[in-house]
């Protein structure tokens, strides 16, 4: 399998799958170490990265009056209190994020993750505080020939944000640098786990002579999609499928 350069990658030939707010989980620490890999890997597995948003900022708090105050409190404060300290999220602020994110979802974000806009993204990241190197926003992009198989399965999954930016044929961004596919396998409607939660790129450098680019990602699309068909047809161990190969795109 020979590389192909991720500079020749036209995001023209992608559609949007949303964009992400994601703290990359420590190498050794939070996830495996991988001689493969880079220390700061962007992934949109939760196996592999934490994201803003998620349940804990969406998930009905409780009854709000017209102000906008919490009647009876935010139900689950301290659990969601938790997973925001990890995004540098104070006590003190949480009541403001869960109030937005109570607003906002639908709007600016979706279930369970991503935000359909990029300037909707970006505008969010004022509610995080974490320092530059443990903390990303990038997007998702599938290749236009595999929409249709894609929102196939995902017909009972159709308001998650995937699908919809998907189905709405939402170009992506223009100003990130695409850094190359990751596999992907779907569950519950969304993108779930990266073929490295289980090792699989090892198989594929390995048994196929696979090359992994500077960022751990696979350049080409056409040599992303030949890896997920390996993956579903059992040649090489995975997550159970189906499998879509899709389009990491790094923005500042």
């Amino acid at each position: 399998m020979d590389p192909v350069s991720s500079q020749a990658i036209k995001l023209q030939d992608y559609v949007s799958g949303g964009y992400y707010l994601a703290r990359l989980r420590e190498a050794g620490v939070e996830r495996p170490v991988s001689a493969r890999l880079p220390r700061r890997y962007i992934s949109a597995s939760t196996c592999l990265c934490e994201f803003f948003t998620d349940s804990w900022v969406w998930d009905n708090a409780g009854p709000m009056d017209g102000a906008g105050n919490f009647v009876k409190g935010i139900r689950g404060f301290e659990e969601r209190l938790a997973s925001a300290a990890r995004f540098g999220i104070t006590a003190e602020r949480l009541p403001d994020v869960i109030r937005w994110g109570q607003l906002r979802c639908g709007r600016d974000f979706g279930f369970p993750r991503g935000f359909y806009r990029l300037i909707d993204a970006r505008r969010a990241t004022d509610w995080i505080s974490l320092p530059p190197e443990a903390f990303v926003t990038f997007g998702i992009g599938l290749h236009r020939s595999l929409s249709e198989k894609f929102l196939q399965v995902m017909t009972k999954h159709e308001d998650c944000t995937t699908a919809l930016c998907v189905r709405e044929g939402l170009e992506i961004s223009g100003e990130g640098v695409p850094l190359g596919h990751e596999l992907l396998n779907v569950e519950c409607g969304h993108p779930c786990h990266s073929w490295i939660c289980g090792g699989a790129e090892n198989n594929f450098v390995e048994r196929m002579q696979l090359t992994l680019n500077q960022h751990g990602y696979i350049d080409e699309f056409a040599t992303a999609l030949e890896c997920t068909q390996v993956i579903e047809r059992g040649e090489i161990p995975g997550e159970p499928g189906p499998w879509f190969p899709w389009l990491i795109v790094h923005y500042t």
